[in-house]
C-alpha cells in the first residue's frame, strides 16, 4: 500500500477496529515499511475470526505472532480482540520505535511483547512463550519468495506453529506481471500461479484480493 506525501513519524493513520481498544489511535512510521490497509485488516480479521469459530474457539484462546510487524497494528488489533499472548518482530529501528509506543499508549505491555529482530533469525530459535495458534506475515513486497518460504520453514522447524496452526501471508497481488495486467474485484480469489511459495508444511487453504494486495491463508499440516 504506498504511503501519503508529507506524513511525519509516528503521524496517527489509523484506529483499532474492534474489542477492547477499540477506536483507539494506532501510529506508524513514516518511512520503511508498508501499512496494511484498515479495509485489509478488517477483512483480515473477520475471516480468521471466521475460521476461529468454526474451530469452537476465540481470540482468547489464541496466541499470535505478527511478523515484519511495521507499527504493529495488526497484532494490537488481535489484542485488543482479546488474544492474551502477543509478539510483534520487526528489525526497521525507525518502525520498533513507534511499535513500542503503540504497545505503551494502549496499556498493552505485558501481554504484547515486541522485539527488534530480523525474522528470518528470531524463527531459528525456540519461540518466546511456546508456539504460536495464528501468525501474520508481512513481508515487504520485494522480499523474494525463497526467502520467505525459507522463513516459514524456520518457524515450523523451530516450534513457532501450534498444531493446525493458521498461517497468513499478505503479498502484492500481481507479482511479476505489468501494472496493466487484469486484476480481481475486492474479495476475490487472486489468480493461482500468484501465489507465494509456502513451505510444503503449510498447505494454502484459501486467498482473496483486496485492492493491490492479497492474503494467503495456510494451515500447518493442512488439516
Amino acid at each position: 500500500m504506498g504511503r501519503r506525501a508529507g506524513r511525519i513519524s509516528g503521524e496517527v493513520v489509523t484506529r483499532i477496529i474492534a474489542g477492547r481498544a477499540r477506536g483507539r489511535r494506532v501510529k506508524i512510521p513514516s518511512a520503511g515499511t508498508r501499512p496494511t490497509s484498515d479495509r485489509l485488516r478488517e477483512a483480515l480479521f473477520a475471516s480468521v475470526e471466521s475460521r476461529l469459530r468454526a474451530a469452537g474457539r476465540g481470540w482468547h484462546e489464541v496466541a499470535v505472532a505478527d511478523l515484519w510487524a511495521g507499527s504493529g497494528a495488526v497484532g494490537l488489533e488481535a489484542w485488543s480482540r482479546g488474544a492474551p499472548r502477543v509478539l510483534l518482530v520487526e528489525k526497521n529501528a525507525a518502525a520498533v520505535s513507534v511499535m513500542m509506543g503503540n504497545v505503551s499508549s494502549l496499556d498493552a505491555d505485558g501481554e504484547v511483547e515486541c522485539r527488534r529482530a530480523d525474522v528470518g533469525l528470531v524463527v531459528t530459535s525456540e519461540p518466546p512463550g511456546g508456539p504460536f495458534d495464528v501468525i501474520f506475515a508481512d513481508p515487504p513486497y520485494a522480499y523474494d519468495d525463497a526467502s520467505l518460504s525459507d522463513d516459514l520453514a524456520g518457524a515450523v522447524r523451530s516450534g513457532w506453529c501450534a498444531p493446525d496452526a493458521l498461517v497468513i501471508v499478505e503479498r502484492a497481488k500481481a507479482r511479476g506481471r505489468s501494472p496493466g495486467g487484469r486484476s480481481g474485484r475486492d474479495g476475490a480469489a487472486p489468480e493461482d500461479h500468484d501465489a507465494p511459495a509456502l513451505p510444503p508444511e503449510i498447505e494454502i487453504i484459501d486467498h482473496r484480493v483486496y485492492g493491490d494486495s492479497a492474503l494467503w491463508y495456510g494451515r500447518v499440516g493442512g488439516a
